[in-house]
């Protein structure tokens, strides 16, 4: 059970009030909160208005999916990649959060695509603690993009030959979290079918 925030806009009121509710309610089962705040929210300066969101409820959140993408701080080209300053920002915010590096999933999807460098960016985040692996944006540019999840998921099991386990079954039901076993990264991807 859980939720993932991607806060668009506003004030920040109300959700200290939403987490502490939430948690009662849940009832002691394990929850996984997570929030997807854009690259810049860990620059110096904090840019944007997520952090004290963030900040404030810290203790809350199991995961955040750093939207590295139309922004000035994506990976590749003369993108600024800021794996540091997130890594450090998390150990100050609550060392038990894992956090993952969001990409678009086609280069229609956002600015910051990094195409089969993939892989260099897996290597270039591998070695932070409590990175955990790659949030893509979103389903249906994966699905238009001739299922880029399935080279970010090579990439994040490069070298590992053990088996590992998935709750995708196929690409038709793709709300999924792809659980590599042994190196226990993690492809999440976004799809709502509302028809």
């Amino acid at each position: 059970d859980g939720f993932g925030l991607d806060i668009e806009g506003g004030t920040g009121v109300g959700y200290s009030a939403f987490f502490q509710e939430f948690t009662r309610l849940a009832s002691g089962k394990q929850l996984y909160i997570a929030a997807a705040p854009q690259c810049t929210a860990a620059a110096d300066g904090h840019i944007g208005f997520m952090w004290p969101i963030l900040s404030e409820n810290a203790k809350y959140l199991t995961d955040i999916w750093v939207q590295f993408y139309n922004n000035y701080c994506y990976y590749g080209g003369s993108g600024r990649y800021n794996p540091g300053d997130w890594q450090s920002a998390i150990e100050q915010l609550n060392p038990a959060i894992k956090w993952y590096s969001g990409i678009p999933a086609d280069p229609n999807g956002g600015g910051g695509f990094v195409g089969d460098d993939v892989r260099g960016l897996v290597s270039a985040s591998a070695g932070f603690a409590n990175w955990d692996g790659i949030m893509m944006w979103d389903a249906s540019w994966d699905q238009y993009n001739n299922w880029y999840s399935d080279t970010v998921r090579a990439a994040l099991d490069e070298g590992d030959p053990e088996e590992h386990t998935s709750e995708l079954q196929s690409h038709h039901d793709l709300v999924c979290r792809l659980l590599l076993e042994k190196k226990k990264k993690y492809v999440t991807i976004y799809h709502i079918d509302i028809t």
